[in-house]
């Protein structure tokens, strides 16, 4: 029978289901957030009787300032980054300073003091051999401050909300943010994208943000006609240094899988939306989600996709022409070919610095390329990377897991029904020259020069390079809706 249930009504059914016995043990906690933002107040009841709450960050004993039982009365052992537990309760209480965690951080520093953000780490401790249960964290809001983090949403009212922290690859850290911030939905492309612009201490235009944004996020969506991921959390942190600051509009990106998908973006916030939408990083960052985390060592493989689509989505976008972003393509691909000749895509960013950083982005970019080309050149362009994601999109992701290369490109060449992938992995992760592409430029039509490519159109694949670059599907509008 269908249930003709509100918003409100669904939020609270969910939040019924994921405490329910029937599914699993479930640990709960609950934060109070201290007006100040200076505490965290944390009472934790766990399932299954852990010996020990623990910490993943090595410097989260450095903040925690007090553990106890619930009713206070007994104070509890620290040992490093370990909290003994009492067996005769399955309740804890404890207290971490998150604004001396915050400060730790200098990337943080650009945050006005009625917000905080930092990472999960450093306040959630959690219990040992806890991977087989749910988690459920019930958050406790002092007046008009909100709560961000990557995790599933469950329940809300009032000052008070629910969060199921999902598995996940564990990337990286998530990070956390509270205060008197503007909490955004942006609705594109079948997602909805969670955002957080934290306030700087000089201040922007809050609306360019989030036009940026949404502008990113359009891009992403022209791969195969949707945002892959379809809730991601994204954090916004301001980090002018003074009123004029001149600094590019987005310094640095990242995506960080840790409790759910998410994308931190740190900013110039004083920059204007031309110069926003005109850098290249947040579809980089948004085109990481259009495969799962692939684990550590393989980096090539991430960043050579979201290298490879930083231009391509541009300039279907219409941000870059179709010249401008093939020169880019090819002006990576030669900073590539001159870093570290004597180093693979596999070892090349560990240990090389800024050089092994450039092979392997544009390494990986390059592969891409390649398979790309010949997937199109095989189905008469009927078949691309673009369809073949979306497959992946549908079956896969977002991932609990992550992945290894090998399994990644296995599963493309299923998705691809032509076995590209494979052969151009086998081949270039371990190869120490810069995957070749001066014969592939030539067949597409890009010739090129010093400043600007010229493209040939009597290539004998200049139809492929035409529809690399050509939009396959409708702009989508973003429906942007912020908390009063």
């Amino acid at each position: 029978m269908a249930c003709r249930c509100n918003k409100s009504t669904m939020l609270t059914l969910a939040l019924v289901v994921i405490s329910s016995p029937l599914v699993a043990a479930t640990h709960r906690y609950e934060v109070v957030v201290q007006p100040d933002l200076k505490h965290l107040e944390i009472n934790a009841c766990l399932s299954g009787k852990p010996g020990a709450l623990i910490a993943r960050d090595p410097k989260a004993r450095t903040y925690l300032r007090s553990a106890t039982t619930t009713d206070g009365a007994r104070r509890l052992e620290v040992d490093d980054n370990e909290i003994s537990l009492p067996t005769d309760t399955p309740c804890v209480r404890y207290r971490v300073d998150i604004r001396r965690a915050a400060a730790s951080n200098p990337r943080y520093a650009g945050i006005d003091d009625t917000s905080i953000a930092v990472p999960t780490t450093t306040w959630l401790w959690l219990p040992s051999g806890q991977g087989a249960t749910h988690t459920v964290v019930r958050f406790k809001l002092a007046g008009q401050h909100r709560v961000s983090v990557p995790w599933e949403r469950v329940a809300a009212a009032g000052t008070e909300e629910s969060y199921a922290i999902p598995k996940s690859p564990r990337s990286d850290v998530g990070v956390s943010a509270f205060g008197n911030f503007q909490r955004c939905e942006l609705k594109v492309g079948g997602a909805v994208l969670r955002a957080a612009l934290l306030p700087g201490k000089y201040s922007g235009n809050q609306q360019t943000l989030l036009s940026w944004l949404a502008d990113a996020a359009r891009n992403v969506t022209r791969a195969y006609g949707r945002f892959p991921t379809p809730s991601p959390q994204v954090i916004v942190i301001p980090g002018a240094r003074h009123n004029h600051d001149p600094g590019e509009p987005v310094p640095f990106g990242h995506v960080i899988r840790d409790g759910g998908e998410a994308v931190q973006f740190y900013v110039n916030q004083l920059r204007t939306l031309e110069a926003f939408v005109e850098d290249w990083t947040a579809t980089h960052e948004f085109a990481h989600l259009l495969i799962p985390y692939v684990e550590a060592d393989e980096k090539w493989i991430s960043e050579g996709l979201a290298s490879y689509y930083q231009n391509v989505l541009m300039a279907r976008g219409g941000r870059y022409t179709a010249a401008k972003a093939w020169q880019k393509i090819i002006e990576g691909f030669r900073r590539g070919e001159q870093s570290v000749p004597h180093l693979s895509l596999e070892n090349a960013m560990p240990i090389a610095g800024w050089d092994g950083i450039m092979k392997t982005y544009w390494g990986g970019a390059a592969v891409f390329l390649m398979a790309d080309v010949e997937l199109r050149h095989r189905t008469g362009n009927k078949a691309s990377l673009d369809s073949v994601l979306a497959r992946l999109q549908q079956c896969c992701l977002p991932s609990p897991r992550s992945w290894d290369g090998a399994r990644l490109f296995k599963k493309l060449d299923a998705l691809a029904a032509e076995p590209v992938f494979t052969p151009l992995y086998e081949k270039y992760r371990g190869q120490r020259t810069f995957p070749p592409y001066t014969e592939l430029m030539t067949a597409l039509g890009i010739a090129p020069g010093i400043k600007r490519v010229r493209l040939e159109e009597k290539a004998p694949l200049a139809g492929i390079r035409r529809s690399i670059m050509a939009p396959a599907h409708a702009t989508l509008e973003a429906d942007v809706r912020c908390e009063s």
